[in-house]
């Protein structure tokens, strides 16, 4: 292996790195995402609902009486939960951590183009010197970025599963490359198939 093909491959293997952040960092971006926009969802329904029976006569749901009294309790009881479903983003910060992880996102992206070019647009025509001063410039930017940046912080658990999902990615990416003709859908379909039986499990445990 010649120094520029060792200098090739080690630029190579931030940008995998850098890569498989970009990964982690987009699927939580996503998830967070989809909790928001299901809240959203969930508080414009539900205070359509709300508007709907405070200002319809009782009588036309067929209440009357001391049935009344209980109906417009019901009322209450489901704008008082609508008022704490609203504040769960405050509490939790949801819309917060899916801006963090899309900056990250970015982040990461910009890293990676700089890595491509540099090994594949700028290293031949580079001497040797300037070439160690990139790939250590690389490095310290690298670093920089995952110590500096107020990226938020992913759980192991969560790491594990990301990581998972990229490795995936990138072997079914391998064999599409070799073969465009391979036949990807059992995967897709099993993926999102055992994606969505974890997330019932998960409303329940």
């Amino acid at each position: 292996m010649t120094e520029l093909e060792a200098y090739k491959k080690e630029i190579k293997g931030l940008e995998d790195k850098a890569n498989m952040m970009r990964d982690m960092h987009s699927y939580q971006f996503q998830r967070y995402e989809w909790i928001s926009k299901t809240f959203s969802l969930i508080i414009i329904v539900l205070s359509a609902i709300v508007t709907l029976l405070a200002i319809a006569d009782p009588s036309v749901f067929f209440i009357a009486g001391n049935y009344i009294n209980l109906f417009r309790n019901w009322i209450s009881i489901l704008a008082f939960i609508i008022f704490l479903l609203s504040l769960c983003d405050k509490i939790y910060g949801i819309n917060e951590k899916a801006a963090k992880h899309e900056q990250a996102v970015k982040v990461m992206t910009d890293f990676i183009t700089k890595c491509n070019d540099l090994r594949k647009l700028e290293l031949e025509s580079c001497g040797e010197e300037e070439i160690k001063l990139k790939v250590d410039s690389l490095h310290f930017q690298y670093s920089l970025i995952n110590h500096m940046n107020p990226f938020p912080t992913i759980s192991d658990r969560d790491f594990m599963k990301c990581k998972q999902r990229h490795l995936i990615k990138v072997d079914v990416s391998k064999k599409l490359s070799k073969n465009p003709y391979e036949n990807i859908e059992e995967y897709t379909n099993r993926k999102y198939i055992y994606r969505f039986i974890k997330w019932i499990k998960g409303l329940f445990y």
